[in-house]
């Protein structure tokens, strides 16, 4: 999971940097790209075999992408980069507790680990959230979007040791 949730951090938080100075283009090259490694890390931290993962993926990325087609036919692609980026924002707070809650619940009743780390790293991710509500700088919540990301995949390997790349079926 170490590598697919670093990839998908540093192409979020480089996609942000690119809205920023105006350059729709890249940016949501690089935001799709980001959300595929998303997907890929919660993937990777089920152990799903390699092939389901990237099917899940591929199918989940390409409909963001004709949604993303779809909706630049009428909007500027500054407006669509940066819409983007903000509607990400605010949905990944609600995403990563609900998309790695099985994980953590069969790590707390089946092993009896605890789930504090988890929730304190999940408070960046809300904090994010709220900042790309309240600011308009998003240099600020993509830095603290990349914290969250490198905090919650030292928070798993170190709780639950799903940090590895450890894939069943290869």
């Amino acid at each position: 999971m170490r590598l697919p949730m670093i990839l998908h951090s540093a192409l979020i938080f480089f996609s942000c940097v690119l809205a920023y100075l105006l350059m729709p283009l890249p940016s949501i090259v690089l935001f799709v790209a980001g959300l595929f490694f998303m997907l890929v890390a919660v993937g990777v931290a089920y152990c799903i075999r390699t092939h389901l993962i990237l099917v899940y993926s591929s199918a989940s990325t390409l409909f963001a992408v004709l949604v993303i087609l779809y909706v630049s036919w009428a909007v500027p692609l500054v407006s669509v980069a940066i819409g983007l980026l903000d509607f990400f924002y605010v949905l990944q707070a609600f995403f990563w507790p609900l998309a790695l809650l099985p994980l953590i619940a069969r790590q707390y009743y089946v092993h009896g680990k605890s789930y504090s780390a988890v929730a304190s790293a999940f408070i960046l991710s809300v904090l994010a959230a709220l900042l790309s509500l309240v600011t308009a700088f998003m240099l600020v919540y993509a830095a603290m979007y990349l914290v969250f990301c490198v905090v919650l995949v030292w928070v798993l390997g170190r709780e639950y040791g799903v940090a590895g790349s450890n894939v069943e079926g290869d």
